[in-house]
């Protein structure tokens, strides 16, 4: 399963290049991209559903010191 949340196109773009990679997999892949820090509110608000599921998480970062935010992100996503 995939699911994506996209505010500009560009989780969008990447969802639809690994569609056909994941059609068939038991893994939840989930992109977003990031709100002041965190994941969107839709994203986190799907995430918070999901118990006991494989989730592959993907977030969409385009800034200076990229690796460290997505960092941070993925912490705060990770406590949910």
């Amino acid at each position: 399963m995939l699911i994506y949340f996209s505010q500009t196109g560009n989780t969008q773009l990447l969802a639809q290049a690994i569609k056909k990679n994941v059609e068939n997999s038991d893994i939840i892949y989930v992109g977003f991209w990031t709100d002041k820090g965190n994941a969107s509110k839709e994203a986190l608000d799907y995430l918070k559903t999901l118990h006991h599921q494989k989730v592959l998480v993907k977030a969409i970062i385009i800034l200076k010191k990229s690796l460290i935010k997505l960092k941070k992100v993925l912490m705060k996503v990770m406590k949910l």
